[in-house]
């Protein structure tokens, strides 16, 4: 189904001063004009804010559409599927929150037959549109890598809380635990970013086993840390862009549904000769 866009989105808010600027000044220019020319003036100014406000946001809208639909035309010399276009226009109109400098820290540690993950990220959060944005935070898990110890943090110029969580069941999907934030309000970002968000868990999952760790939201670049025993311990995590001793980093971008994988085996110590 193809995603239309709010109408109010085609309006900035300089856009918006612009033409009543205009309007303004063409109103004077006419009640007040000196000669005739001043005056055809002054009605010139006043109808090109009219059209500022009125027909340049439809304009606009209409162009986007059109050059959604003709875009893998004039990229790729050919048509796309209807689905895999909505797919793509969905994911470029709807992108309103971006992540970056995504940072994760996972100490690993031995449990009898389990191992024990806690787990400690923060990011930045970002709002490039022109208008405030809605975000809420959420994780998720599958009950079987028993989650615990969680807690949410959110922290801005103005305000700033840290809340630990209990994971809950999703109701409409008895096998996932999850936990939700606090509403928050994210204001446009330009040169500065006041918004950083982060958290922790734990997870107690099998020895020799992996952990699946699943992107939400679009996110530029991550950097994962790992600290564990290295002596009885061996842990890996799917390719990185670059390698420095622990520290596992990955330049690209990350999309809602992507995922990183993380693994672990325990090393067998060959028994000593007598």
């Amino acid at each position: 189904m193809e995603t239309k866009p709010k109408f109010a989105e085609y309006f900035s808010l300089w856009g918006i001063l612009i033409a009543v600027l205009f309007c303004a000044i063409g109103l004077c220019l006419k009640a007040w004009a000196p000669m005739p020319i001043v005056e055809s003036a002054g009605e010139a100014t006043f109808i090109a804010g009219l059209l500022s406000l009125a027909v340049d946001p439809i304009l606009r809208a209409r162009l986007l559409k059109e050059a959604a639909n003709d875009i893998f035309h004039h990229i790729l010399g050919f048509n796309q599927q209807p689905e895999i276009k909505d797919r793509l226009h969905d994911i470029v109109t709807n992108t309103k929150l971006y992540r970056k400098d995504f940072r994760m820290r996972i100490k690993f540690s031995e449990s009898g037959d389990d191992v024990h993950l806690h787990l400690a990220y923060e990011f930045c959060l970002l709002n490039p549109t022109n208008q405030s944005q809605e975000f809420t935070q959420h994780l998720a898990w599958e009950e079987g890598e028993r989650p615990s110890n969680c807690k949410i943090w959110f922290t801005a110029k103005e305000k700033t809380y840290s809340v630990p969580m209990e994971p809950k069941q999703k109701e409409d999907d008895p096998g996932v635990l999850e936990v939700w934030g606090k509403k928050q309000s994210i204001s446009p970002t330009h040169s500065e970013n006041p918004y950083r968000v982060g958290g922790e868990y734990s997870m107690l999952i099998p020895k020799n086993f992996y952990a699946v760790l699943h992107f939400g939201s679009p996110t530029i670049g991550a950097i994962f840390s790992f600290e564990y025993p290295s002596d009885r311990l061996e842990v890996s995590a799917s390719l990185p862009t670059i390698r420095i001793e622990d520290q596992w980093i990955y330049d690209s971008l990350f999309m809602p549904g992507d995922h990183l994988n993380i693994r672990w085996k325990e090393i067998q110590h060959s028994a000593s000769p007598k």
